[in-house]
């Protein structure tokens, strides 16, 4: 977990304090345009909170924006490209785990 918070503060610049939970894995493989290729497991960490602030890092992460599951779930639908290559995964994972 030390490992997910330090990344949270990086990427995203998040310092509030979170209870962070690891709801397990995910691992893809995928290949883009411009030759690279990213093969990764990535563990799928979440949190519950009512407001949070974040300061981007540009050099890595392009956006980080509040969604309504039903708007995701329809521009999944309509613009699946508008999510990065793990996003569904992600998704899925969570959105299972939020059920049981």
């Amino acid at each position: 977990m030390s490992a997910s918070k330090r990344r949270l503060v990086e990427e995203l610049g998040i310092t509030t304090p979170l209870e962070l939970t690891d709801i397990g894995t995910i691992s893809y493989c995928a290949k883009f345009s411009n030759g690279l290729t990213e093969n990764e497991l990535d563990h799928v960490v979440i949190a519950e909170s009512n407001e949070i602030e974040f300061d981007l890092n540009p050099d890595e992460a392009d956006q980080c924006e509040w969604w309504l599951q039903t708007d995701i779930e329809q521009t999944m639908k309509t613009d699946p490209q508008a999510f990065s290559a793990w996003f569904r995964l992600v998704l899925e994972k969570t959105t299972h785990h939020l059920e049981i």
